[in-house]
């Protein structure tokens, strides 16, 4: 079992790259990996009518795990501003970028977790590079939906 969120993001991004290796790079919209009581377990959350990510909320306030992560798969918009954005536009747009996300925090809200990766697919062979700060550092990302 994880002792730290960092360990549990690190070892489902590891894992989950590989998975997508054994899929042809196709992903699941959205998964819910939930740490408690030195148990893991999984939701995927669905439905057409709701932001996944509010139901993911709603889940997480249901079960109260000690760490949980989020795996997400989608588009960004390449812009400095997407205040004029709302759910779903991202796949219209022209200036969009693949990638899968890696967010998770712990129930205190002492940890938190970021990754993201673009995914560059050139003729048959599909890149997952990490997005990272000028200096070398991972970038944070965090979700306005999630608490």
């Amino acid at each position: 079992m994880a002792k730290s969120l960092k360990e549990f993001g690190d070892r489902l991004v590891k894992i989950h790259l590989q998975f997508l290796e054994t899929t042809n790079h196709q992903q699941e919209p959205l998964l819910l990996f939930m740490q408690k009581n030195n148990s893991t377990g999984i939701s995927r959350p669905v439905n057409d009518d709701q932001n996944p990510l509010e139901m993911v909320q709603q889940i997480i306030d249901k079960f109260t795990p000690e760490l949980y992560l989020i795996i997400s798969g989608g588009y960004m918009i390449k812009t400095d501003s997407i205040k004029n954005y709302s759910y779903g536009d991202a796949t219209k747009s022209k200036d969009r970028i693949e990638v899968v996300q890696f967010l998770g925090k712990s129930l205190n809200g002492k940890e938190t977790y970021s990754r993201v990766f673009q995914i560059i697919r050139k003729n048959d062979k599909t890149i997952y590079e990490e997005y990272k700060s000028p200096d070398g550092s991972r970038i944070s990302f965090k979700s306005p939906k999630l608490t």
